[in-house]
């Protein structure tokens, strides 16, 4: 189990590549929520739901880091869609 003194580490380590925790949070909740609130939502399968909820956290990181953002969320969101798409009937 890591040490407090680790988790700070990698929380800063972090921070440069995710961006802020508090507010990709903000930004993914409220992703999250508009997604929940369109009045399809029920109708998406439980794989298209995670890969949209992942989507959002991803588009969360990338705005939260701006010019910093790094390609992975990207490639990430790319993979996500990838799921979702394979989930569809």
């Amino acid at each position: 189990m890591p040490e407090a003194n680790d988790l700070t580490i990698t929380f800063k380590q972090r921070s440069s590549t995710h961006g802020d925790y508090a507010e990709n949070a903000r930004i993914a909740i409220s992703l999250r929520q508009t997604l929940r609130n369109s009045g399809n939502w029920d109708s998406l399968s439980p794989g298209q739901q995670l890969a949209l909820d992942e989507i959002a956290l991803k588009i969360a990181r990338i705005v939260s880091l701006g010019a910093g953002q790094t390609k992975e969320h990207w490639h990430d969101i790319q993979g996500y869609a990838k799921l979702g798409e394979d989930a569809c009937v």
